[in-house]
């Protein structure tokens, strides 16, 4: 996986025009936290039922939400 930047070396970079506070990327963690958790567990939701619980959880588990911040 390439180096992702955090999220507060994103919104700290040249991509935003104006400074963004603590509270702000603290939001912006949590949203994105949300999101990925949303995709993989619709991604898991579609497996068809003759797979079995262990394909679910490698779905669930592919991306660390450690890897968000």
């Amino acid at each position: 996986m390439e180096n992702l930047p955090t999220a507060e070396e994103f919104a700290l970079s040249d991509n935003w025009e104006k400074v963004i506070d603590h509270v702000t990327i603290t939001r912006m963690i949590g949203f994105a936290r949300m999101h990925v958790e949303v995709a993989l567990k619709a991604a898991a939701d579609d497996v068809s039922e003759e797979h079995n619980d262990a394909l679910r959880e490698c779905i669930l588990n592919s991306y660390p939400l450690t890897n968000i911040k």
